[in-house]
């Protein structure tokens, strides 16, 4: 089946776009989910200064796990055994690098008792706080990159299929003329 140039532009600029739509789409989902899960723990944190220890609650479930050896994630299931019918609480973190040997210590705010946190996500407040930013940039940065692409893709098509004019006459190659035994890349040139 023949396609023509035209025809055949036209069916790779209705393609391009679903990929880099779909790319948009990614990034404002990483970015989004980094926000909704991560900040407010992280905002809580940056504005609690008397942890004590919270010996009275009882973890459920802590796993932390390195993923790719550069980014690291603790999530830590709590509850107050002196509320057995409140649900179990969670403290989750992120840190770019490692939490060291992983143990932890779960602390609560002096002042406000339902802030809980643990003792590696205020130690590596400072790696936390540089986490989200850097997340949230890259991945803006990524789909602010897409949008670019996408809303100039079409006007770098034109210019790259614009029509070239006929070389002048007096720019013509010049045909060489055939000697009798020479012989380019290995090959006998033609007799006259």
């Amino acid at each position: 089946m023949f396609v023509s140039q035209r025809h055949a532009r036209e069916i790779e600029w209705g393609r391009a776009p679903m990929k880099k739509i779909l790319a948009i789409c990614l990034m404002t989902l990483g970015a989004v989910w980094m926000v909704y899960n991560h900040l407010p723990g992280l905002v809580a944190d940056m504005r609690t200064n008397d942890w004590v220890p919270a010996f009275d609650l009882k973890v459920e479930k802590a796993k932390c796990t390195v993923h790719w050896y550069i980014l690291s994630t603790c999530e830590i299931t709590y509850n107050d055994p002196r509320r057995p019918s409140a649900k179990a609480a969670s403290v989750d973190q992120l840190v770019y690098g490692s939490w060291g040997n992983g143990r932890f210590l779960l602390l609560r705010s002096a002042s406000h008792p339902e802030i809980v946190s643990t003792t590696l996500g205020v130690r590596d407040l400072n790696a936390r706080i540089v986490t989200m930013v850097l997340w949230i940039v890259v991945m803006l940065a990524m789909g602010l990159a897409v949008v670019r692409a996408l809303l100039f893709q079409n006007t770098t098509a034109r210019v790259a299929t614009a029509p070239l004019a006929p070389l002048p006459s007096s720019m013509a190659p010049m045909a060489r003329p055939a000697v009798m035994g020479r012989t380019e890349f290995g090959r006998r040139s033609p007799r006259a």
